[in-house]
């Protein structure tokens, strides 16, 4: 694809202002668009009024009915500025609609489909991206993205209708968001989710705070039931005999002690029965339970080198696998229906055929001890 400065190097377009670049998508076209690129460079697009009626709905009522970007009745040029809409995107969008295919992009970043597709919303015309809506969601897949083209493909999903890549997402940022000093909840460290105007549908926020919920209470109702069950009158552990116990609270009070040295060294200590109260990620407290459960211990052995039921590592060490292996049932909870019903809808525009079986993510979002 020609890059807009490429294109505005071969336009001679007149009434456009020097500081703005023009660029003739339709050299008999009747309509200037204006739109700015890099927050810098603003862009005036010469273009047919009646394509983009033809398109969009939007548009149709934008340009022919009774707003101030009507066509001008005094004859002077026709004009409409739309300074939120990002040039590059909204160049690719006009080609489209006028033809110009060879203007369309073949690896766009993830940034630019995202911003496409928060357009092709704007304008209910989605459907222009269907010859490329699959070749896009191959780039929108990838398994190492940057946490802000997570955040973007998360909606990319949402508009192109796969479901697969959409709860992929969800999953991902779910696991990994955590509440910052400012009490929000932010994914990869910086990107507050409060603050983003485009993950899908309204009530995506909502999703991933209750998976996240779901989550950490699967990981804390066991870090205390285990301190609980070593802190009763009676040991946990049955070491000893009914006349002297103390072997069986030895035990029990080395186990205590290191769980609770062990989730101090990690994340600064033992995560709080409320769930909502905790601010680490699903991740970051799987990881120091998991990783603290592995080396407590006491000194009491079992008999034929089996480890005796007092020891957390076994039983914490199948809660590991049980929970990875739970996720994707999880996050399926809270892919509502009324997500899936408008991401089939989406799929009659884009054309997109949904795979029978969703993507897999082999990666492991923590150690398993």
């Amino acid at each position: 694809m020609r890059s807009l400065a490429a294109a505005h190097k071969t336009i001679d377009t007149e009434a456009a202002p020097s500081e703005i670049k023009p660029v003739n998508i339709d050299p008999d076209g009747d309509l200037l668009i204006d739109a700015t690129a890099n927050s810098r460079d603003r862009y005036r697009f010469r273009v047919c009024s009646k394509a983009l009626r033809r398109q969009s709905p939007v548009w149709k009522q934008m340009l022919f009915g009774p707003w101030k970007e009507a066509k001008p009745t005094d004859g002077t040029s026709w004009v409409v500025e739309l300074p939120d809409d990002p040039a590059y995107s909204l160049h690719i969008i006009l080609s489209i609609i006028h033809g110009k295919f060879d203007c369309v992009p073949l690896a766009p970043t993830v940034q630019t489909i995202h911003q496409f597709l928060v357009l092709a919303h704007k304008y209910d015309i989605t459907g222009v991206v269907r010859p490329w809506a699959s070749q896009w969601l191959q780039v929108s897949s990838g398994f190492n993205l940057l946490p802000a083209d997570v955040i973007r493909s998360l909606y990319i999903a949402w508009e192109l209708g796969d479901e697969h890549l959409f709860a992929m997402r969800l999953e991902e940022i779910s696991l990994k968001a955590k509440i910052n000093s400012n009490g929000d909840l932010v994914y990869g460290e910086m990107i507050v989710l409060e603050a983003e105007d485009y993950l899908g549908p309204p009530a995506a926020l909502d999703s991933i705070s209750e998976i996240r919920m779901a989550l950490l209470e699967k990981l804390i109702v066991p870090v205390h039931e285990a301190l609980d069950a070593r802190m009763k009158k009676e040991p946990f552990c049955t070491r000893g005999d009914y006349y002297d116990r103390n072997p069986g609270r030895v035990c029990d009070a080395a186990i205590i002690g290191g769980i609770y040295r062990g989730m101090t060294q990690t994340i600064g200590g033992i995560p709080s029965r409320s769930t909502p109260d905790t601010k680490d990620s699903v991740v970051e407290l799987a990881s120091a339970l998991f990783s603290t459960m592995t080396k407590v211990s006491s000194d009491h052995q079992g008999s034929y080198g089996r480890q005796p039921e007092c020891q957390p590592q076994a039983k914490f060490q199948s809660l590991n696998e049980t929970i990875h292996k739970s996720i994707p049932t999880v996050v399926a909870r809270f892919v509502k229906q009324e997500y899936k019903d408008y991401m089939a809808k989406q799929r009659e525009k884009t054309g997109l055929v949904l795979a029978s079986k969703p993507t897999s993510n082999t990666s492991r979002y923590w150690k398993m001890g």
